[in-house]
């Protein structure tokens, strides 16, 4: 009657029994007594029954917990995977990028340098059209020159020739 999982209704016919103990209601009250007893049974059977239902359910539960949690590592592995993946391709894209530019750096060094090449050509180019210039315009005074000198060549070839005719008409005659 003191256990704390005795019912109240367990614990009065209890009662009812032992006052009627040595009394011509102990057979009645024995028989209320042990009906009381087997429906507390009853009641805590199903109540055990329920516990132990509810109790498989939450282990099923916590079994379907287990493999959720089993599947968000597996997801979080396969992130954590993937992360480091595209950790990779990006040190992989950034030294693509560092040697690219490093490229252009010494493309734009190179560009320079022809730049410089050849303006200095264009500035030579320019130096010996001017030359030709005056090679031309120096050419073209020898050539008058040259024309002179040889009108100047006919011309006396013309008078000795011509002062031979003479002499030669005189010596005749």
């Amino acid at each position: 009657m003191a256990a704390p999982s005795c019912s109240k209704e367990a614990k009065e016919a209890a009662q009812a029994w032992l006052d009627a103990v040595g009394t011509e209601r102990e057979a009645e009250e024995t028989k209320k007594y042990i009906a009381e007893l087997e429906e507390e049974i009853g009641d805590k059977t199903a109540e055990s029954r329920k516990t132990s239902e509810q109790y498989d359910a939450l282990m099923a539960r916590m079994n379907g917990l287990d493999g959720e949690i089993a599947q968000k590592r597996d997801e979080q592995l396969a992130l954590s995977l993937g992360l480091e993946k595209q950790s990779g391709e990006l040190r992989l894209i950034r030294e693509r990028i560092r040697m690219f530019s490093e490229t252009l750096e010494k493309n734009e060094g190179e560009r320079e340098a022809l730049l410089a090449a050849a303006s200095e050509a264009a500035a030579a180019l320019e130096q010996n059209r001017e030359q030709s210039a005056r090679n031309a315009a120096e050419e073209a005074a020898l050539s008058e020159e040259l024309a002179a000198a040889d009108k100047r060549y006919l011309d006396i070839v013309e008078m000795i020739s011509r002062g031979e005719t003479e002499t030669e008409s005189s010596q005749a005659e």
